[in-house]
């Protein structure tokens, strides 16, 4: 299995499921199981803390066609590190 990072905006979120719209302005899927590290403004979290709009780093893997999240490092959209990251 090849690991890949993905960045951009939370569209959707819930029911284990993630939706990422990255830069090029695709959705990219994501299934987030029981077992993958999200940290929410450098704090543990769980996947129903997320919010749409809200600026995500995901690594991932592919397994069966599927975008399987390990893990996930989300900000708020109005912070300066997601300004910042979203620009880059």
């Amino acid at each position: 299995m090849q690991r890949a990072k993905f960045t951009g905006t939370i569209e959707a979120v819930g029911n284990g499921r993630l939706t990422l719209r990255d830069d090029d302005e695709s959705p990219i899927d994501f299934i987030v199981s029981p077992q993958a590290r999200i940290l929410r403004d450098e704090k543990l979290a769980d996947l129903d803390e997320l919010q749409t709009d809200d600026v995500a780093i995901i690594t991932a893997e592919e397994s069966g066609g599927q975008m399987n999240a390990m893990n996930i490092f989300v900000m708020e959209p109005q912070s300066k590190f997601a300004t910042c990251i979203l620009s880059i």
